[in-house]
């Protein structure tokens, strides 16, 4: 059975972002402010929604309208968490791309038949 499709890319792009990552100081401050990008991220939509979604309950008298804001709050705090890590992994992807083929000669160019 033949792996998929890019498979083979994949593999090497985790096993060279470990790699990286066991070569690097560990940086407490850039993980813990990850972290705290990441709550932020993750709790403002949430609070928000709660508060649109009491906003709502009040005026309307909808008690549901509460769940559906706390719903909402989490849908969109979950995407914007979800874009945050996409993007800062598809960073790190790009400056080991750049840094590889910075530091990797051109291949010479071959021979057509004669």
């Amino acid at each position: 059975m033949k792996p998929p499709i890019g498979y083979a890319d994949a593999v090497r792009r985790k096993a060279e972002r470990m790699a990286r990552a066991r070569r690097r100081p560990l940086l407490g401050w850039r993980y813990l402010s990850s972290v705290g990008v990441l709550s932020w991220l993750f709790i403002v939509p949430v609070v928000l929604g709660v508060f649109a979604g009491r906003l709502v309950a009040r005026s309307w008298h909808a008690p549901a309208a509460t769940l559906i804001g706390l719903g909402a709050g989490l849908a969109a705090g979950s995407y914007l968490a979800f874009r945050h890590v996409q993007a800062a992994l598809r960073d790190d992807d790009d400056s080991t791309t750049s840094s590889q083929e910075s530091s990797s000669s051109p291949a010479p160019p071959k021979e057509g038949k004669r």
